[in-house]
């Protein structure tokens, strides 16, 4: 039942888009935060400046594999359509 559902390409394709909002909005916040929060720059310490108790690199982590995912996703929709 469950594959008859997903070898509807309309369907497969309308998950693929809810995985690529999925992944696209912890890529946004992160973004938003790393640009206005916590900016680039100066001293030894910087990646270490903490916000929401998770430390710059943490967060530049979470933007980049969010924004991989994203990619992969938005190709699969591209294939897809």
């Amino acid at each position: 039942m469950i594959l008859r559902y997903l070898m509807r390409k309309g369907h497969l394709n309308a998950l693929v888009d809810v995985g690529c909002l999925i992944a696209f909005i912890p890529s946004a916040i992160s973004g938003l935060e790393l640009y206005f929060v916590l900016p680039p720059g100066g001293g030894r310490w910087s990646g270490w400046i903490l916000f929401l108790g998770i430390p710059r690199n943490q967060w530049m982590a979470i933007h980049n594999y969010a924004g991989l995912a994203f990619i992969v996703f938005l190709l699969l929709h591209l294939i897809l359509f």
